[in-house]
């Protein structure tokens, strides 16, 4: 009897993220990055490698499908193409009015939203909407020009924006603290800071938290913020230096993907620690996103 309970707590305790999807039907797809290749996790996801060069995209499910904006390729080509999957190909669906790598995508109920970025050799603070039909600059910009930044929709019409870099007019970038919400009909409002500021850092809504891990001022830092008290606290650090990287909620877990010092690998937290696991692409300057399993 002993040695059955001992042998079902060595199961327990050796099940990794992949066994996961045998109960839950979810995984992450990694796009783009410094090769530029697609792969998926735990789960295979049907979605094709990119016909050319592309990093620091972004990318968000819109009406049932993932959809990914902007970027850049080694010849210093800002896209402004948005490109969806048809078919087994990847199809240009619509065009930003500023072409931007290095900014934020996100779904706000029957729109999308587009915020800051690096454009036109300056950092970028024009926001723009996408109705449906078009995208059209809001009228509503950035307090502060910045990339590096990350932000979470927190409703159908709210999204808060963490962080983030912006130019002085000096040599040096600036790291913000600012935390900032956006609400449809009222515009940009600061809500608090992020101590220390930085960039290259990822966010994303978990519960009644945002969870924001790595990036300049602590490359193994994760955090989490009370939506309600805007209060932090720690999680265990990660293993390795993530910066530049993505971060997802699959099947109720924290996944995160690639980023400078470690772009090969992936972590996985198990609500007590991290668990490191191989990637098969270079995924520094990736994007990410969560879809149903096939």
């Amino acid at each position: 009897m002993l040695t059955n309970i001992f042998l079902s707590l060595c199961l327990c305790l050796t099940v990794s993220s992949e066994d996961v999807v045998k109960e839950d039907s979810f995984g992450a797809v990694l796009i783009g990055g410094f090769e530029s290749g697609v792969e998926s996790y735990p789960c295979s996801l049907e979605v094709p490698q990119l016909p050319s060069t592309l990093r620091s995209t972004a990318a968000t499910i819109y009406n049932g499908s993932l959809q990914i904006c902007g970027g850049w390729n080694f010849d210093e080509s800002f896209f402004d193409e948005c490109r969806v999957v048809e078919n087994g190909e990847w199809k240009t669906v619509s065009k930003l009015v500023v072409p931007r790598n290095d900014h934020t995508l996100n779904t706000l109920g029957s729109k999308m939203i587009v915020t800051g970025g690096y454009g036109a050799l300056k950092f970028l603070d024009v926001v723009e909407i996408f109705d449906g039909e078009s995208w059209k600059r809001s009228a509503d910009k950035l307090s502060i020009p910045r990339s590096g930044h990350c932000a979470v929709s927190i409703s159908d019409t709210e999204l808060i924006t963490i962080g983030g870099q912006t130019s002085n007019g000096g040599p040096l970038l600036v790291p913000l603290p600012n935390i900032e919400m956006y609400e449809e009909g009222i515009g940009w409002y600061e809500i608090g800071e992020i101590y220390p500021p930085r960039f290259g850092h990822a966010c994303v809504l978990m519960g009644n938290e945002i969870i924001i891990s790595g990036g300049s001022a602590g490359d193994h830092v994760v955090e989490a913020m009370n939506l309600e008290t805007l209060e932090f606290r720690r999680l265990p650090s990660t293993i390795q230096q993530r910066w530049d990287h993505t971060m997802e909620v699959v099947n109720g877990q924290l996944h995160i993907f690639g980023g400078l010092w470690e772009p090969y690998t992936m972590e996985w937290f198990d609500g007590e620690e991290w668990h490191l696991e191989d990637l098969q692409f270079n995924h520094l300057d990736s994007t990410s996103a969560v879809l149903p399993c096939n």
